[in-house]
């Protein structure tokens, strides 16, 4: 199931930048970059400077100069579609530990990625 995860999380998230599709990655490592980005884009926003830019590279290696309330917006949705394979990965690792205290080990073929 931890090895699904990450795959997952490998995988990334398929954004639009202005009419162009790259992958926001979301592995481990990412994520730390993420949510570094995301608090520089809310100070900048808190300080009244939504249209400062910041520089994100996605999948495809190319520099985009995003304004902090892009940034915002793109981490927002990196961060729940993170959230989201954590919640998935839970729910099922819940079922496994539920169908083997049950001792319904025919269930545990039924639950995968």
């Amino acid at each position: 199931m931890d090895a699904a995860r990450d795959e997952a999380f490998a995988s990334g998230l398929e954004y639009d930048f202005n009419g162009e599709t790259d992958v926001v990655q979301t592995r481990p490592q990412d994520q730390v970059n993420l949510l570094g980005l995301q608090a520089k884009a809310q100070r900048l926003i808190a300080a009244g400077q939504p249209e400062a830019t910041l520089t994100f590279r996605g999948l495809k290696n190319v520099n985009r100069e995003l304004t902090a309330t892009e940034v915002e917006a793109l981490t927002l949705a990196a961060l729940g579609h993170i959230e989201g394979i954590y919640q998935k990965s839970w729910q099922l690792k819940d079922r496994l530990d539920a169908a083997l205290e049950a001792g319904e080990h025919e269930k545990l073929k039924e639950v995968f990625w």
